[in-house]
């Protein structure tokens, strides 16, 4: 049993190496996590993070440990040049899932913390920069700010 348990983990070994190497997509994709601070209460930015989620199913909502987990959505991501479409602007669609934490800081800020997973893309490879402008967790952190400024 265990040499067949052994010799199963080495083909699905050699598969996903094989899959890697032809180019094949390997999902899910862990971006690095992101994360900025906000000059308001815990309490204040909980309540703007979990607004700022929309229409985003969460899976996980802990309040006592300041933890988030979405259900996975689809983002829209702008790309200029490059891509197979001859260097001009696409969207790449990305299935997503994110991974939040909201804790307060010594300082009086609150920071959160944010960390997405790629499940699929329209194209493999082009992925938003973690925290960027153009990523989830920016665009997260840009409605965040917005909500905490309209209180």
């Amino acid at each position: 049993m265990g040499v067949r348990l052994c010799a199963g983990a080495l083909a699905a070994l050699v598969g996903l190496i094989h899959a890697a190497c032809a180019g094949q997509p390997i999902y899910p994709v862990i971006s690095p996590p992101a994360a900025t601070a906000f000059r308001a209460p815990h309490e204040a930015v909980w309540n703007a993070t979990l607004q700022s989620l929309g229409i985003v199913p969460p899976a996980v909502v802990d309040p006592a440990q300041g933890h988030i987990v979405t259900g996975q959505f689809t983002y829209d991501m702008p790309v200029q040049g490059g891509g197979m479409r001859g260097g001009g602007a696409f969207i790449q669609i990305l299935r997503v899932s994110m991974d939040i934490l909201v804790h307060p800081a010594p300082d009086g800020t609150t920071t959160v913390r944010a960390q997405t997973t790629i499940h699929d893309a329209q194209q493999y490879g082009f992925w938003p920069g973690a925290g960027g402008p153009n990523s989830p967790e920016g665009d997260l952190f840009a409605r965040i700010a917005s909500h905490l400024a309209g209180r």
